[in-house]
């Protein structure tokens, strides 16, 4: 992979429900109109895709959608299942998960075995193992936090292709099922009394 062109839009995406609240997009929206009125010139693009959790994380989106001064920054893709999905994830620049509380995020490792870097906030429970391997950047989960990230991140194409290696690394090493079943076997053996 080669590091994004500077001539087109970053693209920066998310895949999950489309629910504004636990999933932080309000967060994303905010740092996004930040960006609209700070940054105006910024070549970035959000692309959402994920069924609306209600009608009312339908409505939010839309609204905030016709807030926009250019609609065309966000792309609401909405779901994508096989293959379709396996292509739009490849086609990030960079993932972003902006939640307000999670587990452990599958699409975060999933964005991550793709070689995409990732862009987290602490809720999403993996900032730590972000900053560990370098595989993406670690931000507040305020609006201006968010905004500052996406824009370094926008400025340094460079550094999205290093980040993604390593998270691409990291999954490798740490979250394959033979590395999984390996440290879990020699447990379940002790239990078991063998």
């Amino acid at each position: 992979p080669k590091a994004p062109s500077e001539g087109r839009p970053l693209k920066v995406g998310f895949i999950g429900r489309i629910d504004v609240r636990q999933k932080g997009l309000d967060f994303l929206f905010r740092a996004m109109k930040i960006l609209e009125t700070d940054h105006p010139k910024i070549a970035l693009q959000i692309i959402l895709v994920g069924p609306f959790h209600t009608l009312k994380d339908k409505i939010i989106v839309k609204r905030f959608l016709s807030s926009l001064k250019d609609p065309s920054r966000v792309v609401m893709a909405g779901s994508l299942a096989g293959k379709k999905k396996w292509e739009m994830l490849s086609s990030f620049d960079a993932f972003i998960h902006t939640s307000r509380y999670e587990g452990m995020p599958g699409a975060v490792i999933e964005a991550m075995a793709f070689q995409i870097p990732c862009i987290l906030t602490p809720a999403t429970n993996m900032q730590e193992i972000l900053r560990e391997c370098e595989g993406g950047w670690a931000c507040d989960s305020t609006p201006e936090a968010i905004a500052e990230t996406l824009r370094q991140v926008e400025a340094d194409r460079e550094e999205i292709l290093r980040r993604g290696r390593n998270a691409q690394e990291y999954i490798r090493r740490n979250l394959t099922w033979d590395v999984i079943a390996a440290g879990y076997f020699p447990k379940v053996s002790r239990l078991a009394g063998n």
